[in-house]
């Protein structure tokens, strides 16, 4: 017959355990056994433990979290919802005798004591400091490889919550010149300059703060400029952020130091370039106000010369007026002179009123207010007119187009280029040579037109300055002995630009000529350059 076994010392194989086992009274919510080896995970004995309610034994904000944990699961068992093989598994935050805390597994399950009819809850709760640690660990080292691989120019390094350096990649020795060994045993101050220290420090203690306030701490995102081994600096762009561990508590500070040297001297070269773009801009804006001040200066010139302008014209209105009568008696005098005298007398009047009528049309030319009135004419019929009625009707070669010459112009304006180019060709030649003239049917730029031609041999007065020929007042050196004022040209050219065409002096080797061409039509878009 076989020999029956030992009776189980139950109690005794509980109270061995390291695990702490323990009942609860659901509606006192008091421990009713909890046994010794609770002493060693909380620093209370298990008197202490069964003394007072079971929400003490967490830390105070997991306490309502745990009451309303408790509430749940006796409903849920009392509408039969949980089965009476039932059992709860979950990791839980104990406060300790010390104030720390320590992470325990526990398993529960829910009973109704048949004896008593009340509900009770067994449980066993297991220590697993340890194993999270591990985890925590391995999970670490997970996130460290991951961002090894995606920031591989970078250095990646990890913090404890006390400030004490954890890890450095090997990228430390490209960008600093330390090796991770070396970099992991330097002080602040011998990683970051002082005012990258003190950006530091704050972020540090302000992290600090919030997570023992309870809030959420920030991140970090700047520039920071690293000491080098060589004695140099280095800028790097640095992120961080505090991670937490599966509990929930921050356990350290995850760091990328990106180095960004060459962008800074890039963007040191883009500030050097900024300023030296708004040195040049208020350089430029000095100038532009120098500019300013000299064109107001210039537009207080132009309108003092408008204002003597017009005094000029009001003085040449005036003189015309007053010597025009006295001329016209002198005239009508000169004509009762035997011929000789009375024809040189003549010949002066003439020239005097001519260089009146150039002065009052070279004013109403400078202030524009000669304005030409288009009508149609025969070009040629209006040349032949101005060498008839002019002084020098006998000495002119007069070279007209056997077909008509139709133009749309000013029939005054147009006598009196032609006038004063046969003019200045009669006084600047010999006396008694030949001054040929002609129109020409000539097209320019596709517009149709005429050019009058007026050739002349040079005389005492010799040849015209082609740059200044065309200028108010301009006289050849040795032209004083003519009559005039500089006016004849200057009045041709306005003219023609007047009515649309243009007016060019074009010399051959032995002859002086002016080629003044006019257009059918007058221009569209007003007089051409």
């Amino acid at each position: 017959m076989p020999t029956p076994a030992p009776p189980i010392n139950y109690q005794l194989l509980v109270e061995s355990l390291r695990d702490v086992v323990w009942v609860l009274d659901v509606v006192s919510r008091r421990f009713i056994y909890v046994s010794p080896s609770v002493r060693e995970l909380v620093g209370h004995t298990a008197a202490e433990v069964m003394a007072q309610p079971m929400e003490m034994a967490v830390p105070p904000p997991h306490r309502a979290a745990l009451l309303e944990l408790l509430e749940q699961r006796v409903r849920a068992f009392e509408a039969g919802q949980i089965p009476d093989d039932n059992r709860f598994v979950e990791d839980m935050e104990l406060l300790r005798q010390d104030g720390s805390t320590v992470m325990v597994e526990v398993a529960a399950h829910y009973l109704r004591d048949a004896d008593t009819g009340r509900l009770q809850v067994y449980g066993v709760a297991r220590d697993i400091t340890e194993r999270r640690r591990a985890e925590e660990a391995i999970r670490m080292s997970d996130v460290r490889h991951r961002l090894l691989a995606e920031y591989a120019n970078a250095v990646v390094w990890t913090m404890d919550m006390d400030g004490s350096i954890t890890y450095v990649s090997p990228t430390v020795e490209r960008i600093r010149g330390y090796t991770p060994e070396e970099a992991m045993r330097q002080s602040i101050d011998e990683i970051l300059t002082p005012a990258s220290q003190a950006e530091s420090i704050g972020y540090f203690t302000g992290m600090l703060q919030a997570i023992a306030e309870g809030r959420q701490p920030p991140g970090y995102r700047g520039q920071q400029e690293y000491l080098h081994k060589n004695g140099g600096t280095v800028w790097c762009e640095v992120i961080a952020f505090p991670l937490q561990g599966s509990d929930g508590r921050y356990v350290e500070l995850l760091g990328i130091s990106r180095d960004i040297h060459l962008r800074k001297q890039q963007e040191e070269e883009v500030r050097k370039a900024h300023a030296e773009t708004a040195r040049a801009n208020e350089a430029l804006r000095h100038l532009n106000e120098e500019l300013e001040r000299l064109a107001q200066r210039a537009r207080q010139q132009a309108e003092q010369e408008r204002l003597l302008r017009e005094e000029q014209e009001k003085l040449f209105a005036m003189l015309a007026h007053e010597l025009k009568t006295p001329l016209a008696t002198v005239r009508m005098v000169a004509a009762s002179i035997p011929r000789e005298n009375g024809h040189e007398i003549a010949r002066a009047v003439r020239d005097m009123n001519e260089v009146i009528e150039r002065c009052v049309h070279s004013g109403q030319l400078s202030d524009r207010r000669l304005l030409p009135r288009h009508a149609r004419h025969d070009l040629s019929a209006l040349v032949g007119l101005a060498i008839q009625s002019g002084r020098w009707p006998h000495r002119v070669d007069w070279t007209a187009p056997t077909e008509p010459t139709p133009l749309e112009s000013d029939a005054q304006m147009v006598r009196m280029i032609a006038d004063n180019l046969i003019d200045n060709a009669a006084k600047y030649s010999p006396p008694d040579s030949r001054i040929p003239v002609e129109v020409q049917a000539e097209a320019r730029n596709g517009q149709p037109g005429y050019t009058v031609r007026v050739t002349n041999l040079p005389g005492d007065a010799g040849w015209p300055d082609p740059a200044l020929v065309f200028d108010k007042y301009y006289r050849a050196p040795h032209a004083q002995r003519q009559i005039g004022a500089g006016l004849g040209l200057f009045l041709v050219a306005g003219l023609a630009r007047l009515l649309g065409g243009r007016i060019d002096y074009r010399p051959s080797d032995t002859h002086i000529r002016f080629e003044c061409w006019l257009p059918q039509q007058p221009p569209a878009a007003g007089p051409v350059a």
